[in-house]
């Protein structure tokens, strides 16, 4: 494994003697003042043992390394007096916790849970836990020997094509929390635990959920359902009626049929358009706010037809509030924040999209000339005739 690593080749007689203790182990409690070295030895001396009732590895170099300490450090209560060790752990806790839910690569998870475990206790080895002080890349590569298996089928330099994989997971990790308690030392590349940077977006998008009122939702959900209609305009304001010309294909007829699509219930604006014979206007009613007599269909119109979003669910209810959410943040953010909102947006619009792909035909429930159905009920009693229906 040496030639996967920048000095192993050199060290190769420390790494023998110390064997299978990685000598970074060592070195870096060396540096840690807040905990008694009889404690550290104490605690390598016990991994050790559990290492000899176990056949060596050929896979992966299998060193006993430093970030392997974290779990002792996190599990031993009396740590947890020491208000800078506190202040770490409680931090890890939330990177940690962040990776094992959100991480968009489940195959190198495990990689990227060592990197927070061995940030957290570099963290403790600096002389001022606020310093901006840390690991780069390749010192995280080297000293904890990081290893993927299939890293040797990339055909390059072994060490290039693992540093390039460890950047990688770095970035990834830096998505998945967000940035929220790791920065970068510009001038050296190095990677530490910044405890200023303790802004948990999740949360604050998740607050800012609760309090979203039933125009903000439906405003939203106009934006989103704008996305599966193809029309461009972005709705706005808090009474909300919004119309687009719109084609649809007659396929039996070899013709198409010129009308309006409509986001919101009938008022003044599109009472007054202007239809054709043979035009018509297709209503998206809004879901959350309620809609009051006066607005409802005209019973024997055959040019209107209402769809109305009805038959929601638990896991729908959240997206579409966290999709609301951040999207209502992001005018108020600026910087990273902003750029963090922006992609918390686009991950929500994409579940809420599938969401009504796929519950389309048992969520939209359909009202034409007084009948109201569910949309998959309508569908079976349409003649193809009379509406040819899109996939749209």
């Amino acid at each position: 494994f040496a030639p996967y690593y920048g000095n192993m080749m050199e060290r190769m007689a420390e790494f023998v003697s110390l064997f299978p203790v990685h000598p970074d182990y060592i070195d870096t409690f060396e540096r840690i003042t807040l905990i008694e070295k009889r404690e550290i030895l104490k605690t390598i001396a016990r991994d050790v043992q559990v290492l000899t009732c176990t056949s060596l590895p050929e896979s992966y170099p299998g060193l006993l390394t430093y970030e392997s300490y974290w779990k002792t450090l996190r599990e031993n209560a009396s740590f947890r007096t020491i208000p800078e060790v506190r202040e770490v752990i409680e931090c890890s806790q939330v990177l940690a916790d962040r990776i094992q839910h959100a991480f968009t690569r489940p195959a190198y998870k495990p990689i990227a849970i060592r990197i927070i475990h061995a940030l957290s206790v570099h963290r403790l080895s600096t002389y001022d836990i606020d310093a901006p002080v840390g690991m780069t890349a390749q010192e995280l590569r080297d000293s904890l020997c990081l290893y993927q298996e299939d890293i040797d089928e990339l055909g390059g330099n072994p060490a290039d094509d693992l540093l390039s994989f460890i950047k990688t997971i770095l970035r990834e990790i830096l998505k998945t929390v967000n940035r929220q308690f790791i920065s970068i030392n510009a001038e050296n590349g190095q990677y530490y635990i910044d405890f200023k940077k303790n802004y948990d977006f999740d949360g604050l998008i998740e607050k800012r959920a609760e309090s979203l009122e039933s125009y903000q939702l439906d405003r939203y959900y106009y934006v989103a359902l704008k996305q599966v209609m193809e029309v461009s305009d972005q709705p706005s304001g808090r009474h909300q009626s919004f119309t687009w010309a719109y084609e649809l294909e007659w396929r039996s007829h070899k013709v198409t049929r010129q009308g309006y699509l409509v986001f919101g219930a009938p008022d003044k604006t599109t009472t007054a358009l202007s239809l054709t014979d043979d035009g018509f206007l297709i209503y998206f009613l809004p879901p959350f706010c309620s809609v009051s007599s006066d607005q409802l269909p005209v019973i024997g119109s055959k040019k209107e037809i209402f769809l109305r979003l009805t038959k929601t669910d638990s896991v729908f209810n959240r997206i579409i509030r966290l999709y609301s959410a951040a999207s209502d943040l992001i005018s108020s953010a600026s910087g990273q924040a902003k750029v963090v909102y922006e992609s918390k947006t686009r991950i929500y619009l994409r579940e809420v999209l599938q969401w009504l792909q796929t519950q389309k035909a048992t969520a939209l429930e359909v009202t034409y000339q007084g009948k109201t159905r569910v949309l998959s009920d309508w569908l079976m009693e349409v003649k193809e005739d009379d509406f040819r229906v899109t996939n749209n």
